[in-house]
């Protein structure tokens, strides 16, 4: 445990201009398919599941494998989608169509980072005489990859009629989208662990039943700063830290100091730039920063 908080450490006294590689390419703002593998999952017509499943081998730089592309927002969207319906995270974001496939991102939870946030859509054109057993879905959830096992809270099902999430009719009775929810979740607990991002898209059920899904998402802290704005956040000195630690900006701001423990306890509060942290426990701590017109995150280890 100690050198997991050591390896946090250095992440956060390192800097902050390599700070959108702490998870890269997840919001494929590269442009292609890049640090995501793939999962072909034929489905089954007699319920809502999927049954066998395959590994993709298409190579993962390509722009289209395992029916899965990144596409451009200046140049294509779905047919379905009003322009207030656009992506709000960056230029790419990724659609899944035709065969069913998972789109999956591995990962190791980051402490500056632990909050993933995802948008979707989901545009079906349905054939006549669908219903709950055989009309198209998509899943989200989040799989620890050393149990084998899903993130409790982290599943989410959707389709057209039925589940957690409803899509609403755009040409009723057979044209149906679901424009860009978010879905969201605070992974703190399990900073330092290894996690599976899965992305489901369900293939056609009958001849005519084209079901398409986009996704989109980032990384933030649980404050909310996204990971690509991390670069503008306070950093902490020295780190780790015995006695004290310095909160170093480059802005003039006035900041009332938040520290919260790993179990995310409030254990002091303070407005200097100095901090006295001698009587805390050794491990991991995040600081919230509050200034006038932002708020900052970062973390600190006491030794």
């Amino acid at each position: 445990m100690k050198h997991l908080l050591i390896i946090f450490a250095f992440i956060s006294s390192f800097g902050f201009s390599q700070t959108s590689t702490i998870y890269p390419n997840f919001d494929f703002e590269l442009g292609n398919l890049s640090n995501w593998t793939f999962i072909l999952s034929p489905r089954s017509l007699s319920q809502h599941s999927i049954t066998t499943l395959s590994t993709c081998t298409a190579a993962a730089s390509s722009t289209n494998a395992c029916s899965v592309r990144v596409l451009d927002t200046t140049g294509w969207m779905p047919s379905c989608t009003a322009s207030s319906w656009i992506p709000s995270i960056g230029k790419y974001y990724a659609r899944i169509n035709g065969a069913a496939a998972i789109a999956c991102y591995q990962f190791t939870v980051n402490a500056l980072a632990p909050v993933i946030n995802v948008q979707y859509l989901m545009n079906l054109e349905q054939g006549s005489g669908e219903n709950y057993n055989t009309e198209a879905f998509n899943q989200i959830l989040i799989r620890n990859v050393s149990t084998g096992s899903v993130v409790p809270g982290s599943f989410e099902d959707f389709c057209v009629t039925t589940h957690s999430t409803v899509a609403v009719p755009i040409t009723p009775p057979f044209v149906y989208c679901l424009g860009w929810p978010t879905y969201s979740r605070n992974l703190s607990s399990y900073i330092g662990q290894v996690l599976r991002f899965e992305f489901l898209n369900t293939a056609c059920a009958y001849t005519g039943h084209q079901p398409y899904a986009y996704f989109d998402g980032y990384f933030s802290s649980v404050t909310g700063i996204k990971e690509v704005d991390l670069n503008k956040n306070i950093q902490i000195v020295p780190n780790p830290a015995n006695d004290f630690i310095t909160i170093k900006k480059s802005f003039e701001e006035d900041l009332n100091v938040l520290i919260y423990d790993a179990q995310g306890k409030l254990v002091k509060e303070d407005n200097s730039e100095k901090v006295d942290i001698s009587e805390f426990q050794k491990g991991l701590y995040f600081i919230r920063a509050i200034g006038k017109n932002h708020n900052y995150s970062q973390t600190f280890v006491k030794e």
